[in-house]
């Protein structure tokens, strides 16, 4: 009889063991992220099934955002307009809720995620593997690429790549974008300047404080646009072209599906597109700034 009841509970064991492993690997933190500042304390990394529900009986969808022209950006009326803002509120609305920007600095953007300072990222998160470590990304639903952008007083007459590979060009870029690990890559001997804004990286720009800056290509468009005479593109090939996701926690299969749904659902009806024509291609907005 003794011997049976070892025998039942080793069973026991053995069938509970790769509940207990999942449950397991479900609570370890992944690394760190390269590109964000991603130095979150481990207890901040954590599931959060049934995110979509919890935001339907709230009543509110949370959404982090940054500020970056035409992404997200301040109108002169003190609203928060932009293709992100677009997307988000329509969002909302489809899952019949209302909408709360909570606008966080670029470094902390997936920090704050992971502590539940809000429920999505909707500001031109780009998809990366690093970032993916730490977040669930839904499929595209809009492409960028990155550019150089330089000042015409300083850098007027610098049009090849190597000019701009001197200790003695500084050029700016936000903490912890994509662009940061170009900039490192493509001008390894420059002189390189972190903002914690884009804004700040422009006013810079515009003030002749540093010779150029990494910019995305709607960006790009509007500065040229606005600053002509200011600033100008020395070349036309990007650095990189890269594809922007919904940020979310891990573990929430329901509230991934449903962005994923949302994202083919608009783009087939050309909501999307239109939206993204709109902020990117035309500059019909600029007087709201």
């Amino acid at each position: 009889m003794k011997n049976c009841f070892l025998t039942i509970n080793c069973l026991i064991i053995l069938l509970l063991f790769p509940i207990l492993s999942a449950v397991a690997a479900q609570t370890e933190p992944p690394p760190p992220d390269a590109e964000v500042n991603a130095e979150a304390p481990k207890e901040l990394i954590f599931s959060s099934a049934d995110q979509l529900q919890t935001i339907r009986s709230r009543g509110t969808l949370r959404v982090g955002v940054s500020i970056f022209v035409p992404w997200v950006m301040h109108s002169n009326r003190g609203e928060l307009i932009g293709y992100e803002t677009d997307v988000a509120r329509q969002l909302a609305e489809d899952m019949g809720v209302e909408v709360e920007f909570v606008q966080t600095s670029w470094p902390s953007i997936i920090t704050d995620l992971l502590a539940d300072e809000y429920d999505i990222i909707i500001s031109g998160l780009s998809l990366t593997p690093q970032r993916a470590l730490l977040i669930n990304f839904s499929e595209p639903y809009s492409h960028s690429s990155s550019v150089l952008i330089a000042g015409r007083k300083l850098a007027g007459a610098f049009t090849k790549r190597e000019q701009y590979n001197s200790s003695q060009v500084t050029i700016g870029v936000v903490k912890g974008s994509i662009g940061e690990k170009l900039l490192t890559r493509e001008f390894s001997q420059a002189t390189l300047q972190r903002f914690d804004s884009e804004s700040q990286a422009i006013a810079a720009l515009l003030n002749n404080k540093i010779y150029a800056m990494i910019s995305s290509t709607p960006k790009t468009g509007y500065l040229l646009n606005r600053h002509g005479k200011e600033v100008f593109q020395p070349f036309s090939t990007p650095f990189s072209i890269h594809a922007e996701g919904f940020g979310i926690r891990k573990g929430d299969a329901d509230f991934l599906n449903y962005l994923n749904t949302w994202i083919v659902y608009n783009t087939q009806n050309n909501w999307l597109p239109q939206r993204h024509h709109y902020w990117f291609d035309t500059i019909g907005w600029a007087d709201q700034l």
